[in-house]
């Protein structure tokens, strides 16, 4: 039996309607992002102080970097399989880099995951992003993400590595939680809400916390590795966008030298971009979601969506059951928005990506 093809005003009419659900869609992000400018929140003056600390440990760590990495191992990138991590028993956990909290290989994968999100860009974001350089952060306890240009105007990312803690021990959590149904996101989330302190050391869990049969579970392995990818791919995501969207001014696709000394002042001279310029964040909120999403779904395995970001964002919702974790919220939210405000726009976005098929629309900025 014949087959009548579909008419030709069929496929307009379609092709109208997804047109019209992608603008709709946009208009809700363009009309949050002005709802949030119109949010105000104080900065109590403590908060800025360990903002700029953790400035001048960052610059005086820089300078340490290259002797680090002299010590780093000669293949950071090669992350354990989880076939073989799992053939380990339960050794296995002990040798993944995630859960053995090994600093030096995430670095590298946060370098990794840049190169990632940069090759994702259109060309014309893709040449402005050209050179920003991944710093670190070891201050104790400074949860947080930003970025900045040196006093050369060269631009760069941090996630300072207390944040860096929490993305790993969540997406080890939360794959746990995925394989075996148990509650660990949440019992660890409860523990830094309640034990975290300013400018110490972040809380881990205790030895016993996490089943050594399911740390090395190769399944779980697999998940935790997307899903940290999938953290580090938002949070760098949204650092890129404050650059390429021309927040901090200093993304020209240059390439530059690495952060020294002399960089301190620059650092704390307010490149860093604007705390509260609402429409700013949201827009990086915007562009760190479509970026994020770009590269998980062209992986050809443990590909990812808007995952990472509700699983961060997530996390420091819950922390205001408990003192500690106030104080975790006072300093992220000390640059940006509260997650309460930020996970509709992710969603929202995600929805975007979707309907538009990853393409950025043009968003606003201040």
């Amino acid at each position: 039996m014949d087959e009548t093809p579909p008419r030709a005003d069929d496929d307009g009419d379609r092709s109208k309607a997804e047109r019209r659900a992608s603008a709709d869609a946009l208009l809700r992000i363009r009309a949050r992002s002005l709802a949030t400018t119109r949010y105000a929140r104080s900065v109590r003056s403590g908060s800025l102080a360990r903002a700029a600390a953790s400035f001048l440990v960052l610059a005086c760590a820089c300078s340490s970097h290259a002797e680090r990495n002299a010590r780093r191992r000669s293949t950071p990138h090669a992350k354990p399989s989880a076939s073989a991590a799992a053939a380990a028993g339960t050794a296995g956990a002990a040798k993944d880099p995630i859960d053995a909290l090994d600093f030096a290989w995430i670095r590298q994968r946060e370098v990794a995951i840049v190169r990632e999100l940069v090759a994702a860009l259109p060309a014309g974001e893709q040449a402005r992003a050209g050179g920003i350089m991944v710093a670190g952060d070891d201050a104790p306890g400074d949860v947080n993400a930003y970025a900045g240009c040196t006093d050369r105007g060269a631009p760069f990312v941090v996630a300072t590595d207390a944040l860096l803690e929490i993305m790993a021990y969540s997406a080890r959590a939360n794959a746990t939680d995925e394989i075996f149904h148990t509650e660990k996101l949440a019992a660890y989330t409860k523990l830094v809400a309640e034990q975290a302190s300013p400018d110490r050391v972040l809380p881990r869990p205790p030895a016993a916390f996490f089943d050594p049969s399911q740390d090395a579970d190769a399944r779980k392995l697999a998940r935790e590795d997307a899903l940290f990818d999938a953290e580090l791919a938002f949070v760098l995501g949204h650092e890129l966008g404050h650059h390429y969207l021309g927040h901090t001014g200093c993304a020209h696709g240059d390439a530059h030298a690495g952060i020294t000394l002399g960089d301190v002042d620059r650092l704390l001279s307010t490149r860093i971009a604007p705390g509260f310029n609402q429409l700013n964040e949201v827009a990086a909120d915007t562009a760190g979601t479509f970026n994020a999403m770009t590269i998980g779904s062209q992986r050809p395995d443990r590909k990812f969506d808007e995952v990472g970001a509700l699983i961060v964002l997530g996390f420091f919702s819950a922390l205001d059951e408990g003192q500690g974790g106030k104080s975790l919220l006072e300093l992220i939210e000390a640059t940006h928005p509260p997650p309460s405000v930020r996970i509709p726009v992710v969603r929202e976005a995600a929805s975007a990506w979707h309907l538009t098929g990853g393409h950025l629309p043009e968003l606003p900025s201040l």
